[in-house]
């Protein structure tokens, strides 16, 4: 009998473990998700990138969403682009106009066709 119970403790232990762990994955993710959408509605603006379908899909659920998630790591953010894009010294430093390359050249590194962060977000405008 003592032996059940102590397998069964183990079961519980591992069932909390496994998912707190799934809980943490689902926040990364979440996380992931907000940033992502978060810069490439910024270098869609900013830099004249277009939005992939998949982006437009993640731009409206965010949209949707009751409550804004991670909303003080966005902002920090859009503080960045902004103070970036208004050549702030702090932001852009000496090169205001390669500050702003960077950045743009950033957010396709990280959302665009081969991203490093999330892939297929953003893609380059080709005029003929």
């Amino acid at each position: 009998m003592r032996q059940l119970i102590y397998h069964g403790r183990l079961l519980l232990l591992a069932g909390v473990l496994l998912a707190s762990g799934q809980a943490a994955a689902d926040e990364a993710a979440n996380w992931r998700t907000a940033m992502a959408v978060e810069n490439v509605q910024l270098a869609r603006t900013s830099c004249g990138y277009e939005v992939t379908f998949l982006a437009r899909n993640l731009m409206t659920r965010d949209r949707g969403l009751k409550t804004r998630p991670f909303a003080e790591e966005r902002d920090v953010v859009a503080n960045l682009w902004r103070q970036t894009w208004a050549c702030k010294p702090g932001f852009a430093g000496e090169n205001c106009i390669a500050a702003r390359l960077q950045l743009c050249r950033r957010a396709y590194l990280e959302y665009g066709p081969e991203g490093i962060l999330v892939k297929g977000l953003l893609k380059a405008v080709v005029k003929k």
